[in-house]
């Protein structure tokens, strides 16, 4: 009996493969092993899991063609998939992402790096479930905006600035919402009148894509809503700061290099290996600052993120980080209203640069909450360097097994 445990399917030929993942994760999720994925589909037809750890080279049929059969059919293409092999090349690593895979982990495998990526997309898979609800919920946001900014423009002239500054938001965030929702429509339309595997996957990856640019938005705008009914709070806890660090840059990099764009990093050694702060806000700040230099630096520049400790008194850290770049620069004018709500900097260069123009202003309050400020060093056409100060404590440097 599972329970309301979250149900895993366990896919692999090798009967002792089959034993270990049962005895890692049993006491945690419903585990339903299958000795390969001509039982995973029989068993499909009775239970649908929360998520298939799945291995590739098996005699039946492989991993490979049995991820594309299950992205083929909507009622499982859904359904997050862990490659668990032992195969260890580039290649093959490669194909199963291409092929929809979430993640690719080698045999044998560390069973709490195992269990910790199996929460992560099982969060996330929770996330995407409430998307819908979450646009409703922004639906009634931008009426409560669009109202609050009719009433503004009788108001002095510092409030009818405000008004319409918002206003200039919401316009922009009418495109930035309805022009992917149209895509993620149209292409789910043309997907369902296609009959090849190749083109309904193409078609479903260009709608996924529209559809996590939504989610951004839609979080960006949530979370500019709790700060101004002063909401938002810190969620404190120990955390790496050079793990937080490289899991930032691997977000990034794709990006970076799709740009030919290089990005070096710097954490001075004084930093102490575990820290307590707010480590999921900390990763978007500086998540935050390295796609803005990503977007607004040209093809082949240089991106550089560096972070030193330069104070540490009675277990309390102070951390300096920054982000620079090799891009267009922002202008003296630019940089007064740069940290600003519902703005963008730069008008039609950010503008075209899509976004919804929040970012800045969470990261700047973000940076606030953990007693520290943020600020620019740039000139047009000379690259720019946001920098940042926080607060945080010194972690327990005691090793664990």
């Amino acid at each position: 009996m599972t329970g309301g445990r979250k149900k895993i399917f366990a896919v692999d030929d090798n009967p002792e493969n089959l034993i270990a993942l049962r005895n890692t994760l049993k006491d945690i999720y419903g585990v339903y092993p299958c000795p390969s994925a001509l039982e995973m589909f029989d068993l499909l037809g009775h239970i649908k899991p929360d998520l298939i750890l799945l291995d590739v080279e098996m005699p039946d049929m492989s991993g490979y063609e049995a991820l594309k059969k299950l992205k083929s059919d909507d009622r499982y293409h859904d359904i997050p998939v862990i490659f668990l092999t032992s195969l260890i090349d580039e290649l093959s690593e490669m194909e199963g992402l291409k092929l929809g895979a979430v993640d690719y982990i080698h045999k044998p495998f560390i069973t709490p790096l195992l269990l910790q990526r199996i929460n992560t997309h099982l969060s996330l898979m929770e996330q995407q479930k409430v998307i819908l609800d979450r646009n409703r919920e922004i639906e009634e946001l931008l009426e409560i905006k669009t109202k609050d900014i009719r009433l503004r423009e009788a108001a002095e002239r510092e409030a009818r600035d405000a008004s319409r500054a918002k206003s200039e938001f919401l316009h922009h965030m009418s495109h930035e919402i309805r022009s992917p929702l149209s895509a993620v429509i149209g292409m789910i339309n043309i997907a369902a009148e296609e009959t090849g595997i190749d083109s309904i996957k193409n078609y479903l990856e260009k709608a996924l894509s529209a559809s996590k640019y939504i989610m951004s938005v839609i979080n960006d705008i949530l979370d500019m809503s709790e700060i101004e009914a002063d909401k938002l709070e810190l969620s404190l806890g120990e955390f790496d700061f050079r793990t937080m660090a490289a899991n930032v840059i691997a977000v990034t990099n794709p990006r970076a290099s799709a740009k030919n764009q290089s990005i070096a990093v710097n954490v001075n050694a004084d930093i102490p290996p575990l820290l307590i702060g707010d480590e999921l806000r900390l990763a978007r700040v500086i998540t935050n600052l390295l796609t803005n230099a990503v977007k607004f630096t040209p093809e082949n520049g240089k991106i550089e993120l560096s972070a030193e400790k330069t104070e540490e008194a009675g277990g309390e850290v102070t951390l300096k980080i920054a982000v620079a770049d090799s891009g267009i620069g922002i202008s003296p004018e630019q940089q007064k209203t740069l940290f600003t709500s519902f703005n963008h900097a730069g008008g039609g260069v950010a503008k075209s640069s899509g976004g919804t123009g929040l970012g800045l202003a969470i990261t700047k309050r973000i940076v606030e909450l953990m007693q520290g400020s943020i600020w620019v060093e740039s000139e047009l056409g000379k690259g720019a360097k946001f920098i940042f100060t926080v607060k945080t404590k010194k972690g327990c440097q005691e090793f664990t097994s």
